[in-house]
């Protein structure tokens, strides 16, 4: 129970800090993420996720999601992305971060990756994120972790 007040609290504290800002685009959507190579098959995690544009190209992507894994409960996690144009509407980018969950322990981790981004219409972006997640645990090995989400910029 305590586990659930957390991630709601970590919930609301994100989207709070988004709707907070006035400078520079942001955007709030759905995620899903896979964590394979956790040596307890795979994980799945869904729940929020959101961007805020620090600088041209330069933003920062909090997400908190529940893991739907037996024995496990949330993973905070956020990451910086430095974003390229490849085509009008295209978007790539690498991904650096920092990660705690508790998969199998309380685990503290470091995100190294790529993604993408697509846009869809005047509001909506779907993207793709895979990255590798260096935990700093003794019980788990380093996942890779694929993300799946679609954003709605405000």
């Amino acid at each position: 129970m305590k586990r659930i007040y957390l991630m709601l609290a970590m919930t609301l504290l994100c989207i709070t800090t988004m709707s907070a800002q006035e400078k520079g685009q942001w955007t709030l959507g759905p995620a899903m993420k896979v964590y394979a190579n956790t040596g307890m098959g795979g994980v799945v995690g869904l729940g929020p996720a959101a961007r805020v544009n620090l600088l041209d190209g330069l933003r920062l992507e909090p997400s908190v999601m529940v893991l739907t894994s037996r024995g496990s409960s949330v993973d905070v996690s956020c990451n910086v992305h430095y974003t390229f144009e490849v085509a009008p509407k295209w978007y790539l980018y690498p991904i650096a971060g920092i990660s705690f969950n508790d998969i199998k322990d309380f685990a503290f981790g470091f995100n190294l990756g790529a993604g993408f981004d697509c846009r869809l219409g005047y509001h909506w972006d779907l993207y793709l994120n895979v990255n590798w997640l260096a935990e700093c645990s003794s019980s788990l090995r380093n996942p890779v972790v694929s993300t799946l989400g679609i954003m709605y910029r405000f």
